[in-house]
């Protein structure tokens, strides 16, 4: 299994024995302890994942479970696509723990996502077994051993086509994650790509065996008769193949819709808020960031010839920009040379300001040499030095500002004196990479689009059905957006991955259609009898699938985390869309534009 991360191997212990330490001193004392800090967020990520793991992940396996036996009707439904999402889960996890990928709160979205697509490819072969079977056998008749291999075959051989082109296309997606900057969005997108080629090993594997257990055919299904489901497809194949115009004007209102409240959303970040206000890394935290000088931290290392910071005009320029970033509304203390000046002219019963002359400058750094507070901010040479500034958190967007704001004008204070400084520090670098993460995805998407356009295009020999493909597959996304913007959710890194996921997920449901819809036309059926069988046939399988996949979305609202907790909600918006986006825009897309061409082949023929 895949190991936790160098953080818990590292720096969680750390952080608990120093907890520990500080507990027992505190012992009979009657004070009370709250860690906290960015170490200690880090520290309790694992703990968040396994503890929403345990408790949601059941969760989510009983409610498809139930949505399986719903479709079925029969024991093997539930258990073949239940195990083919197990295997491929558990053998990514053995990939990562051979390999040493950590597990952290971006690539634990691996827990739905894998399972997901690979019970999606399950359903779709097993419903197509069961529609192959009842070709030899009555409702609920038992086949014969060649008439069930048969039918394995035969649904082996349309679906796993199907499932090639949609795994095919949803590797490519994952894939375009390698053009990031980022080594953790690389290796997302590697591991991704890996567990959804598993998934097909698996349903080319794992599956067909499977099935040989079993030999009772299915009940027959009629499409006059299944129920709301029934109803809905009934409706689908009615509306995109007599009112396909209709269609296209809804969707067209609903993408202008989205994509107006879409401009409202705002791409932010809080470490912070990694957890929720209960935890008590979160109130330790609070008290942290209002009471106790401020959580997150900007640091200058500041370096020039030796004996620059003796200089007294240094340390009063230092000191006039110190009182400059104490201005800024954040920020919550500075600590640099000029503040370790001052206290040390205090603590020896002197004014408490820098002095002016540089040779009183220096017998203070002599007494300083030894403490170990001025270890941490001056070198013993005195040619490089530490500049602190300790605020409150603000969101990386803020914060990132506020670092490049204060960095300009330390430049041209230190400039001017012949001292170089350079911006660093843990939250600085934590911030720039969060919003790395965000943006890196929103560029990986567009590329994604546009390959997998061209490779549904290239697989079905038609470049028009790659064009018609992209349509419904970005009404999701686009309404995903918009929801985020009119409820006004942050886009997070962790929520920002949902669009690869549900870019993934889309495509396989728009191929699915299509592939059906193909294999109808090329034995001669009309566009309209295509597009009924394609929705019959291919609809409840991509209904059943999307269902599961967001209501596995939507068990993460109830995480400790509110990044989890985004990341769930936002998933189920998406998700739920993609059923109606494949039943009803892409059917009638279709009817429009292959109609289109049959009348106008038909016009030349004739």
């Amino acid at each position: 299994m895949g190991r936790c991360s160098s953080l818990w191997t590292a720096l969680r212990p750390v952080v608990h024995e120093v907890e520990a330490a500080a507990s027992a001193s505190l012992d009979g004392s009657g004070l009370a302890l709250h860690v906290g800090g960015v170490p200690a967020i880090r520290a309790d990520v694992l703990d968040v994942i396994v503890r929403d793991q345990f408790l949601l992940a059941p969760i989510a396996a009983c409610a498809m479970g139930l949505m399986l036996a719903a479709m079925f009707r029969s024991r093997h439904g539930v258990l073949i696509p239940g195990i083919a999402s197990g295997v491929p889960m558990f053998m990514l996890l053995g990939l990562m723990g051979w390999t040493g990928q950590p597990f952290d709160l971006l690539n634990q979205s691996f827990l739905a996502l894998v399972p997901a697509i690979a019970v999606a490819n399950a359903i779709h072969l097993v419903s197509r077994y069961h529609e192959e079977g009842r070709r030899f056998v009555e409702d609920g008749g038992i086949l014969t051993a060649e008439q069930q291999v048969a039918a394995i075959v035969d649904a082996t051989e349309h679906i796993g086509m199907a499932c090639f082109l949609t795994t095919f296309t949803t590797i490519i997606g994952f894939l375009a994650l390698l053009q990031t900057d980022l080594p953790i969005l690389r290796s997302y997108g590697m591991y991704s790509a890996a567990g959804v080629a598993i998934a097909y090993f698996t349903l080319l594997t794992v599956v067909p065996l499977l099935l040989l257990w079993t030999r009772r055919g299915a009940r027959r299904v009629d499409h006059d008769d299944q129920g709301a489901l029934g109803g809905l497809l009934r409706t689908a194949a009615h509306v995109t193949t007599s009112r396909p115009w209709w269609v296209m004007a809804a969707a067209a209102s609903l993408i202008a819709g989205a994509a107006l409240a879409g401009t409202w959303v705002r791409v932010d970040s809080f470490v912070s808020q990694t957890y929720d206000k209960s935890h008590p890394t979160t109130v330790a935290n609070d008290i942290l960031s209002e009471s106790m000088g401020g959580l997150l931290s900007l640091e200058w290392d500041l370096s020039g010839p030796p004996g620059a910071f003796e200089r007294a005009e240094v340390l009063a320029a230092l000191d006039g920009l110190d009182a400059e970033i104490r201005q800024e509304a954040p920020v919550r203390t500075v600590l640099g040379p000029s503040s370790l000046i001052r206290n040390a002219s205090v603590l020896l019963g002197g004014p408490d300001k820098v002095p002016a002359d540089s040779a009183l400058v220096g017998r203070l750094l002599t007494v300083l040499d030894d403490s170990p507070l001025a270890a941490g901010i001056l070198a013993k040479t005195h040619d490089r030095a530490r500049l602190t500034v300790r605020t409150q958190d603000v969101g990386a967007v803020a914060f990132l500002a506020l670092g490049e704001r204060l960095d300009a004008r330390v430049d041209a204070v230190l400039g001017p004196l012949g001292l170089d400084a350079h911006l660093t520090g843990s939250s600085y670098v934590a911030y720039r990479g969060m919003s790395r993460v965000t943006v890196d995805l929103r560029n990986s998407l567009m590329t994604s689009f546009g390959v997998i356009g061209i490779v549904i295009a290239l697989l079905f020999r038609d470049l028009w059905l790659g064009m018609l493909s992209l349509i419904p597959n970005t009404l999701p996304q686009l309404f995903g957006y918009g929801v985020m913007g009119a409820f006004g959710w942050l886009l997070e890194p962790a929520p920002a991955v949902v669009y690869t996921i549900a870019v993934g997920v889309s495509v396989d449901s728009a191929i699915h259609i299509i592939a059906r819809f193909n294999e109808e036309r090329a034995l001669g059926a009309s566009v309209d009898d295509s597009l009924r069988a394609a929705i019959y046939s291919s609809g409840r399988a991509v209904m059943i699938t999307e269902l599961m996949l967001s209501f596995g979305f939507l068990v993460n609202v109830w995480s400790s985390s509110p990044a989890n907790a985004a990341f769930g909600k936002l998933g189920a918006v998406i998700i739920l869309l993609g059923p109606p986006s494949n039943l009803f825009v892409l059917p009638a897309l279709l009817k429009l534009g292959v109609g289109w061409r049959v009348k106008q082949a038909s016009s030349d023929a004739a």
